[in-house]
């Protein structure tokens, strides 16, 4: 069996040049499958800051954890699917983009997380986890955010995607996601202290220390690289590997005072992102490109 994730936004970003935005969402659904009207509200619930609960994001989950739990069937009296797609799992929120940042298979359940575009302190975006009756959990845990960090920590037996903690059991803990600011784009091995540590890399730059067990978070590094947007970490040959694949970022909240000064950063040619290590003393720029 196929199974296929549906999501759709909340809102459309404000964008210079093209009008007032639509305004919230009208939900409707017809046959246990949601439609998307736009309404025309010059008072839409989610201004350009992208507060982070909205009136029509939280009506649409609430509704759809509703009919997640009775959704329409087919015939052979499972959930309703269409090539392959199940509408009863579909997910929103009140951001100027949805998509989904992670998914991954953990105790006996099939998780994942949506993301909103440049959220460094939490969104209304949800945990969403299923069983194999395809019935949809919306997880009251859930803080939202832009991630896609996503590891199976074995010393613990615990998944760590974006800012959750999931035990064996399937038990949801979440960071504080004020206190570890950041875009995550991946969890990787602590090179010390792999027993209840992991790294938590930020798409910014900066590099945390998090202690599974008790979810206290130490940032190790504000800047170590050159480039922006990280796009995934890894550990490996006694080394925590990083890669970014940009020259520019949308982050104001970071201290000006880097370990890699931009004025350092390579520059000219095919100097864009990088591939960096770090083996618990010093960095090294592997290369210096996308």
């Amino acid at each position: 069996m196929s199974l296929s994730l549906v999501y759709v936004c909340g809102r459309s970003p404000d964008r210079p040049g093209m009008g007032k935005p639509p305004g919230e969402f009208t939900w409707l659904m017809i046959g246990g499958i949601w439609l998307t009207l736009f309404g025309a509200s010059e008072n839409a619930p989610v201004r350009a800051d992208d507060r982070r609960r909205t009136t029509s994001t939280e009506v649409a989950n609430d509704s759809l954890a509703e009919v997640a739990t009775n959704p329409a069937r087919g015939q052979d009296g499972q959930p309703l699917q269409v090539s392959g797609i199940y509408p009863h799992l579909a997910a929103f929120n009140g951001h100027g983009e949805c998509g989904i940042g992670a998914v991954v298979p953990w105790a006996g359940r099939l998780w994942w997380i949506t993301y909103p575009p440049h959220m460094r302190k939490g969104s209304n975006d949800k945990l969403y986890s299923t069983d194999e009756s395809l019935l949809l959990t919306v997880h009251p845990e859930s803080v939202g955010g832009t991630h896609a960090a996503r590891m199976i920590h074995e010393p613990t037996d615990q998944l760590l995607i974006g800012p959750y903690v999931i035990g064996k059991e399937g038990a949801v803990r979440a960071l504080d996601v004020e206190a570890i600011p950041g875009r995550y784009t991946a969890w990787a091995t602590h090179l010390t202290d792999p027993d209840s540590k992991a790294y938590l890399v930020d798409m910014e730059g900066p590099v945390w220390e998090v202690d599974v067990n008790t979810l206290a978070g130490k940032r190790l590094f504000v800047k170590p690289a050159p480039g922006w947007h990280g796009k995934g970490a890894y550990t490996g040959q006694n080394r925590l590997v990083i890669s970014n694949n940009g020259e520019s970022s949308a982050a104001r909240d970071l201290p000006k005072e880097w370990e890699f000064p931009r004025a350092e950063w390579p520059t000219g040619g095919e100097n864009i992102g990088v591939l960096a290590e770090y083996d618990g003393v010093d960095w090294r720029i592997v290369k210096r490109r996308q």
